[in-house]
């Protein structure tokens, strides 16, 4: 029987694998928001044949509509370049939603697993008293990691924090290790950690490790929260994300003013664009 519509939803490959329970856990929950759409997960490899494959094999069951969505927040370089390659390959119409973005449901998301981890500690933790330390994957497209550091502000100044860092897995400045000997040196003793990262992989579960390891034995005490997961809000904007695309919305929203493949961006001069080919998923000029 066809499907009338399918989701891939797309992640960056990491040296770790995924976690299958996030990934189940999401496809079934965008599932049931989208009306039971089929929904797949594909992790892209740094030439994009995965999602090549993964494309022909939706194709040869039948999908009558196909949609791409990102499910890594800010991860530019697979949204902006990588992708839209691998599209420009294919022979049928398959949209591209654009990510989740800077977005009030995804201040939601952020709100719930951050109120959820401080209601479950055992020793009570004030906001107005403690550092927020906001987690991100890192991506080689700063106006992408521009993002994540808005997103920070937002929810630290709606959450009442004292103050707010932000750390990077990998791929961008600051790392994990940086981030928390500059929030040790501001004299905080409590430090929430927020994995801003939909699917979890080896990287984020290895957080606490990480974490232990570089404050050492530093009196600090830092709790983590869950990752944004399937959270309600979360699928939510994805299932819009998906709708917007199905709408032929998702191409006009958005901006390239910052685009790490532009010319000129600061240090970033000498950025090869050879593969770029302007083939974004959205229309625009470099010499705007």
């Amino acid at each position: 029987m066809t499907n009338p519509l399918h989701v891939l939803l797309c992640a960056p490959e990491t040296d770790s694998a995924y976690s299958p329970d996030d990934i189940q856990t999401l496809k079934n929950s965008l599932s049931s928001a989208l009306n039971g759409a089929s929904v797949g997960f594909c992790a892209i490899d740094s030439k994009g044949q995965s999602l090549l494959n993964a494309l022909k094999t939706v194709d040869a069951g039948d999908a009558e509509k196909m949609i791409v969505a990102p499910v890594t927040p800010f991860a530019g370089d697979m949204q902006k370049r990588l992708i839209p390659s691998v599209l420009a390959q294919t022979s049928n119409e398959i949209e591209l939603a654009r990510d989740a973005g800077v977005d009030p449901a995804m201040l939601r998301a952020a709100r719930v697993r951050v109120e959820a981890v401080l209601a479950a500690n055992g020793d009570p933790i004030v906001a107005q008293d403690s550092l927020l330390m906001i987690v991100g994957q890192g991506s080689i497209d700063t106006d992408s990691n521009g993002n994540l550091m808005k997103m920070a502000r937002m929810i630290w100044e709606g959450l009442g924090f004292a103050w707010a860092e932000v750390a990077f897995v990998s791929g961008a400045f600051p790392s994990i290790e940086q981030s928390l000997e500059r929030s040790v040196q501001l004299g905080f003793k409590s430090i929430v950690v927020l994995p801003y990262v939909i699917v979890r992989d080896g990287a984020i579960d290895a957080l606490p490790v990480r974490i232990a390891d570089a404050l050492g034995s530093t009196e600090t005490n830092v709790i983590i929260a869950e990752p944004l997961g399937a959270e309600a809000h979360v699928v939510q904007t994805l299932a819009v994300r998906v709708r917007e695309a199905l709408e032929g919305q998702a191409m006009s929203v958005m901006n390239c003013q910052l685009c790490t493949y532009r010319e000129q961006v600061l240090a970033l001069e000498s950025h090869d664009h050879h593969d770029h080919d302007h083939a974004h998923g959205h229309a625009h000029h470099h010499d705007d």
